[in-house]
């Protein structure tokens, strides 16, 4: 009887899955141009394929006019000083998708549901914070709070389209998170903010904060938001 050893057993058997996996995947991450061309194909679509669900306006016209809006299968990282507007900003755009169609889901580390209804009331009113924070807002504003949210409601009904804000109750790591999020299929994901994150806040918290961003651009891209 032939002695098996079990190491080179493995070595071969491990062989053969890379082989495999390689030749699996080998066609669909590799576009050749010249030699070889597979790449026709690929200038046609862009040429002549319309791809008006790929890229989502942000409803800021400098920013859309140079880059069409976000585009699906991305990332993009938001980054300011203490109180520069981060929150704010991620609010008015997530605000703005969803009047042009989009699904938006805001998961807020920082702020309550409280809080960022009273920046999106700011937002669909042009009414200040301050005046909505310390209550001072007069009979007739508050009647225009209220038709200023059904108004936004049925351009939600009719285009299928809204913000869900989700506020966790206790510390959530990143891959926590999306996949949280995973089952609605929202168009656009905007976490407020990553530092707040799970595993984050330590001495290599640079590291971290790029792993984030990382494992953040493959979610995209495999589930096209």
């Amino acid at each position: 009887m032939q002695r098996v050893d079990p190491s080179i057993l493995l070595e071969n058997v491990t062989d053969q899955i890379s082989s495999i996996r390689t030749k699996g995947i080998q066609n669909n991450i590799f576009t050749h141009y010249g030699v070889n061309s597979n790449s026709k194909k690929l200038f046609k679509s862009i040429l002549y394929d319309k791809d008006d669900n790929t890229y989502i306006p942000t409803g800021f016209k400098n920013f859309d006019s140079q880059n069409r809006g976000l585009p699906r299968g991305g990332l993009t990282l938001v980054a300011a000083t203490t109180s520069g507007g981060k929150s704010a900003l991620a609010i008015n755009m997530a605000m703005n998708m969803a009047k042009w169609g989009a699904r938006i889901g805001f998961l807020s580390l920082e702020m309550t549901a409280k809080e960022t209804g009273q920046r999106q009331m700011s937002y669909l009113t042009g009414l200040s914070m301050s005046s909505i924070i310390k209550q001072e807002l007069k009979e007739k504003e508050k009647r225009m709070a209220m038709k200023a949210h059904k108004k936004f409601t049925k351009i939600g009904k009719r285009k299928g389209s809204g913000v869900s804000v989700i506020v966790p109750e206790e510390d959530i790591s990143a891959e926590e998170a999306l996949f949280l999020m995973k089952p609605y299929a929202y168009d656009v994901i905007i976490i407020d903010y990553i530092s707040l994150l799970r595993g984050v806040d330590d001495d290599k918290q640079w590291m971290k904060l790029g792993a984030i961003c990382r494992f953040g651009k493959r979610f995209a891209s495999s589930n096209h938001c």
